[in-house]
């Protein structure tokens, strides 16, 4: 017999600011899945784990993107890929970070590149890559804003 695995009722889901992994440096804050067909994409995953999407204004993101919340809270997006990204599916992760500047300028005192310089991506905040031959591509974000 499988057991059974318990689910917390999204209406009781409530963030703790002390506690919101979104204002925590290092800790993974943000879930982005880069794909050729975000409609069909947003459709498996509200199937899958009941996500709801917002769409931002693509006259500030550039391109459109779909924001993906989870009981009301944001988590992460759902975009094409940029030009130069692999244009088949994929997630990456974003780590929060205090600084973004500190982060290019420390990753290149220990070898790493800077593959994405620290870009201002309207009030969310502002982000960077860098990629080096042990971690791969590291994405970083400085959120424009305290999580309460």
């Amino acid at each position: 017999m499988a057991a059974k695995s318990a689910t917390l009722a999204p209406e009781l889901f409530e963030l703790d600011p002390e506690r919101d992994i979104r204002n925590v440096p290092g800790a993974p804050g943000w879930f982005e899945l880069a794909t050729p067909d975000p409609e069909s994409a947003q459709n498996v995953l509200t199937k899958l784990f009941g996500w709801t999407f917002d769409a931002l204004d693509s006259t500030e993101a550039g391109t459109p993107y779909f924001v993906a919340k989870v009981a009301g809270h944001e988590v992460g997006g759902v975009r094409q890929p940029v030009p130069g990204e692999p244009d088949t599916p994929r997630w990456v992760t974003y780590l929060t970070v205090a600084d973004v500047d500190d982060v290019a300028t420390r990753a290149e005192e220990t070898g790493a590149s800077v593959v994405v310089p620290p870009t201002q991506l309207g009030a969310a905040g502002r982000m960077t890559v860098v990629d080096s031959s042990t971690t791969g591509h590291l994405y970083a974000f400085e959120y424009g804003r305290r999580f309460a």
